[in-house]
């Protein structure tokens, strides 16, 4: 149970973006034991009336929806479609990182909002499995959807040597470049990541750092703002704007 103060305020439609205090959006990663059991459509149901908002269908490994990250050739099933369908009526975020490369191309076919890729990187930069090609790169940017840079070692400089915020510079600057500055957000993952960030970038008193080296590059401030919010809540807004 989450214990919400009354200065927090739970994000359920598009307006509650403006509301007073400190703010939560409700996401779950992974129906890992979903199989679409009435009781767990049921549960889907209570969680969106308890507040849920935001869903990923997968983490890294594959379930009843399709592939995860390890498996990037398994595809959508027809109940991952089926999910998808219901996160698109709902407006519920629906969220495409740790999706298979095979799902992700399945899903982006079935969704009609933004894509929206919480986390993940370029691949043309660091190639991995959980990153991302340009060809997801462009779908991203064509559906007018986003994707939020992340700072784990392995997949910003990769598995035998140490990054740095430079690096992730790199990465937002290789996707600006590719897709546009309205596409790239920040998604750090810093309550996700197993493996360590980058150097200089253990949390998120090292934001300034990033700024810093943003501007050094030759982002303006209205660049930044972009990276930093307002790309992702565009995004957000609509996924969750009829709710």
């Amino acid at each position: 149970a989450i214990a919400v103060h009354e200065n927090w305020n739970v994000i359920k439609n598009a307006n509650d973006f403006d509301t007073e205090g400190k703010k939560l959006l409700l996401h779950v990663e992974g129906l890992n034991t979903f199989d679409g059991s009435s009781e767990n459509w049921e549960a889907l149901e209570r969680w969106y009336t308890k507040g849920l908002r935001s869903v990923g269908t997968h983490w890294n490994v594959d379930n009843k929806l399709g592939g995860g990250t390890n498996s990037p050739a398994v595809g959508l099933t027809a109940l991952g479609a089926e999910v998808v369908a219901f996160l698109e009526t709902k407006s519920i975020v629906f969220d495409l990182a740790h999706m298979s490369r095979q799902g992700f191309f399945d899903a982006a076919k079935i969704v009609q909002r933004p894509l929206y890729v919480s986390h993940g990187n370029a691949d043309a930069l660091c190639p991995s499995i959980r990153n991302y090609t340009d060809v997801q790169l462009a779908l991203i940017a064509e559906s007018g959807g986003v994707i939020g840079v992340f700072f784990p070692n392995t997949f910003v400089a990769g598995k035998d040597r140490e990054g740095s915020v430079y690096d992730v510079v790199r990465h937002i600057r290789y996707i600006v470049d590719l897709i546009g500055i309205d596409h790239v957000a920040i998604g750090s993952d810093f309550g996700g990541i197993v493996s360590g960030a980058v150097s200089g970038l253990g949390s998120v008193v090292d934001y300034p750092v990033l700024i810093e080296h943003l501007y050094k590059i030759g982002f303006t401030e209205n660049h930044i703002e972009k990276i930093l919010y307002k790309n992702a809540r565009r995004v957000l807004e609509v996924h969750i704007s009829h709710v």
